[in-house]
């Protein structure tokens, strides 16, 4: 196991503190590329399963769940200012800015509650969006009751 965290250029014994203290994982591989980035995050659950910890590392923080919506930003994305969507197989890309998908699909359903969250929180998304620019810790939105 520690010639694996070595191999991925991860120090093991900062790993292992990391997931005893829940700090938070993205601020260690935002560098990283995606590729790299998926592939220590799927190590990471991995080594959790191992240890029968329920906590799961997902490669995109959530912001925000609601009505099995989740919502997220990732580190060092592109622009334009964008929240990523997902409920189930359904994925898209939403702007910030008006609202609109710029990639991906969802139903009318999802994509109305969405946008009706989301404006009520579009100051806390660009607020977010600017702190993952910065790789700063984002802060999670009130969900849509």
């Amino acid at each position: 196991m520690l010639g694996e965290l070595e191999n991925r250029g991860i120090n093991p014994a900062e790993f292992d503190q990391w997931l005893k203290e829940g700090i938070d994982f993205y601020f260690t591989v935002f560098q990283l590329d995606q590729t790299r980035k998926d592939e220590i995050v799927n190590y990471a659950n991995q080594l959790l399963d191992e240890q029968n910890n329920e906590k799961k590392i997902d490669s995109m923080p959530e912001i925000s769940r609601f009505f099995g919506i989740i919502i997220t930003i990732n580190y060092n994305d592109h622009n334009p200012p964008h929240f990523h969507v997902r409920y189930g197989s359904q994925k898209a890309l939403i702007s910030i800015e008006n609202l609109s998908i710029i990639e991906g699909k969802l139903t009318p359903r999802v994509l109305g509650l969405t946008v009706e969250w989301a404006a009520l929180h579009q100051s806390e998304l660009e607020n977010n969006w600017e702190l993952a620019r910065k790789q700063q810790p984002l802060q999670k939105i009130q969900p849509l009751d």
